[in-house]
């Protein structure tokens, strides 16, 4: 499954995990949980087929935000996370942009990743 491979992924790169540590979640963190953090959704999810399958390649859109307490160390999450996702071999992956936003309620900035995600199948 495209999600808990994208979190363990993230969670395994020696950069990503310099930053955040184990912090990287599927939908959400816990309230309280301290930032840095990496919050991976899913948008939408569809599977390439043919009229008598369901076929064998998923591909899902993807949403990575990066938390910190500064727009800045938001942006080397965010980078790092790119590095990562686009750098890893298992999945054919197509950047489709990213925008800097603030959380007035955690008080926190934040970098959101948006990717399309093939699996690669075997």
């Amino acid at each position: 499954m495209i999600e808990s491979e994208l979190i363990t992924l993230l969670k395994a790169d020696p950069i990503v995990n310099g930053l955040v540590g184990e912090m990287v979640a599927l939908n959400h963190v816990n309230e309280g949980d301290p930032s840095p953090y990496i919050v991976c959704q899913l948008i939408y999810g569809t599977r390439s087929g043919s009229l008598n399958s369901t076929g064998r390649s998923p591909r899902k859109r993807m949403q990575v935000s990066c938390y910190a307490d500064s727009a800045k160390s938001a942006k080397e999450i965010a980078e790092a996370a790119i590095n990562a996702i686009e750098n890893y071999d298992g999945f054919a992956v197509v950047f489709l942009g990213e925008q800097d936003l603030f959380d007035p309620v955690a008080k926190l900035d934040y970098t959101v990743l948006d990717y399309s995600i093939t699996q690669h199948i075997n």
